[in-house]
């Protein structure tokens, strides 16, 4: 039997949130029910764990307390056969879903703590005795702490912690509780207390996090925390470069500092999908981790603006950068917050980048311009150079040439085409005009677009294919679903539906809903959103789409 680990509870966790979240209802009521549970008026934590450990919380009670409208009842209940399937392969799983659908929320005591960091606590709520079993990876308990959040038990008889329970060191609050629930005992009250997980928040949470040492409180030291982050990207055998360019992105990125849940349609959550596809990183972990390092960055971005670095040190950790090979944008983003140059936002409205529009619209004019002295037999056809329209729309928030990469061009023919259902003669018109411009916008404006271009003329087919496996759906444009990878189009023992994994999912065979999607192939990709063995597919996309 393999123990219960924290580990294992955050696999099952994170199952069966992920099966919540696919349901686009759903989504929309957890969204709403943050206020409810965190309260109008409660405070956003303002470091980095606290605030995914916020996170955690609400989504529990959200799972396992509250009725959900759209499901007509608890999301642990209602999602249970959909999450045993997704889990069929998880070690011990009768295990983890008792220890999932069983787990309570309380208040408990810690009463004595053993060598081996197992503790004996006392639910204050029934007056039940717990063993809770040790967690190397958490602070150490000592008698008269309080213990405040989820437990889940386990078949050998002990207890394990949610990662989001908080310990609260602080003897005259575990007084004031006792004395608070002996008086309500006395008054005639039941003698037996269930709590509700939000009133928990409330009461515990809501003036801020536990009380701890200041050296101990998480998420302090910015510095730290991106050191951490980088050690563990490197787990994954990225190279410096490739992780400096990472953080660069992440530190791009807008970070909303009042958004509950991290790494979900936002920077962290591309970074996420990239890292899923390219290394076989602990996606539970990497969101925990990157999230801390989210508001780390955003820590040392005001920090740069407070106190610009001198031209000399900002010059030389340019140059390094270039050494390494990083990313020649990322460092100029860089060099402009050290230098203390970059524009700081005026108010919300103006947070965004501004779209000055125009750039490539104005390469494609000069373009069509020049083509017109080209001899007619090397010249676009007048249908191509119309195509050119679309890269236009594509590019038209662009602010700098450059922004026209060969990242830019996968981009606008593995996703920006499918999704916008472009038919499949508007994009071999596209190719056809692509083939010519990329070649002149070398030559004439120094961009870097012939190399990755002659890569990308390989797709044609897949490009084509893919485009008609999305014709006549309605535009999804919002990103909405999970990706999955197609493994295996047809079962070699003729079991129907096609073989498909998420990123950080076990593979699985499904039907597709559209039924059109059934004609996938190995190596394309489908975003949609998993119910059952049925897979209600959005958008498929061909295999180049994935990063390199």
């Amino acid at each position: 039997m393999a123990d219960l680990s924290p580990q294992l509870i955050d696999l099952g966790h994170e199952t069966l949130f992920r099966l919540a979240r696919e349901d686009a209802r759903i989504e929309a009521e957890f969204a709403e029910s943050a206020t409810e549970f965190f309260g109008a008026e409660t405070r956003v934590a303002t470091d980095p764990v606290g605030a995914l450990l916020e996170a955690r919380r609400h989504q529990e009670w959200f799972l396992f307390e509250r009725p959900c409208r759209a499901l007509g009842g608890v999301p642990s209940e209602k999602l249970l056969g959909a999450w045993r399937e997704g889990l069929a392969e998880a070690p011990d799983p009768e295990e983890l879903e008792v220890a999932l659908l069983e787990s309570q929320a309380g208040v408990f005591a810690v009463r004595q703590v053993g060598e081996s960091g197992e503790a004996w606590i006392e639910d204050l709520g029934n007056l039940a005795e717990h063993v809770l079993a040790a967690n190397p990876e958490a602070p150490p308990l000592a008698p008269g702490d309080l213990l405040v959040g989820r437990l889940h038990p386990s078949r050998a008889g002990s207890v394990v912690a949610s990662p989001a329970a908080g310990v609260f060191r602080a003897p005259e609050l575990l007084a004031a509780v006792e004395a608070d629930l002996a008086s309500r005992r006395e008054q005639g009250g039941s003698a037996r207390l269930r709590f509700d997980q939000a009133a928990l928040e409330k009461a515990f949470y809501s003036q801020g996090s536990p009380a701890q040492e200041p050296s101990e409180a998480a998420g302090e030291d910015p510095a730290a925390t991106l050191e951490a982050a980088r050690a563990f990207l490197a787990e994954a055998r990225l190279e410096p470069a490739q992780i400096e360019d990472l953080l660069a992105q992440l530190r791009k990125a807008p970070l909303d500092p009042t958004r509950w849940t991290l790494g979900t349609e936002d920077g962290l959550g591309e970074i996420l999908d990239q890292l899923a596809f390219e290394t076989d990183l602990d996606l539970t972990r990497a969101r925990a981790v990157l999230g801390a390092a989210w508001h780390a960055l955003r820590v040392e971005v005001d920090d740069r603006r407070k106190a610009p670095k001198d031209v000399r040190s900002a010059l030389a950790d340019f140059d390094k950068g270039r050494a390494e090979g990083r990313d020649v944008q990322a460092l100029l983003d860089d060099l402009e917050r050290d230098l203390g140059l970059e524009d700081e936002p005026d108010s919300e409205e103006d947070s965004g980048p501004p779209a000055l529009g125009g750039v490539v619209e104005a390469l494609v004019a000069e373009f069509r311009w020049e083509q017109e002295s080209v001899p007619a037999e090397r010249r676009a056809r007048p249908e191509a150079l119309a195509a050119l329209d679309h890269l236009c729309a594509f590019g038209e928030a662009f602010e700098q040439p450059e922004e026209l990469d060969g990242e830019a061009l996968r981009r606008l023919l593995c996703f920006w085409a499918p999704e916008r259902r472009l038919p499949a003669s508007t994009v071999e018109a596209l190719l056809e005009a692509l083939e010519a411009f990329c070649p002149w916008a070398d030559a004439e404006q120094d961009l870097d677009l012939a190399s990755t271009w002659k890569d990308l003329q390989g797709l044609r087919t897949d490009l084509v294919r893919v485009l008609a496996l999305n014709e006549g759906q309605p535009q999804a444009l919002d990103a909405q679903g999970a990706l999955f990878e197609v493994l295996e189009a047809e079962d070699p023992r003729g079991l129907p539906g096609l073989l498909v994994s998420e990123a950080d999912g076990i593979p699985q065979r499904v039907e597709t809903e559209p039924r059109a999607f059934q004609g996938a192939r190995a190596g394309d990709l489908l975003r949609g959103a998993l119910s059952g063995s049925t897979l209600r597919v959005y958008t498929a996309y061909p295999g180049a789409a994935r990063a390199r």
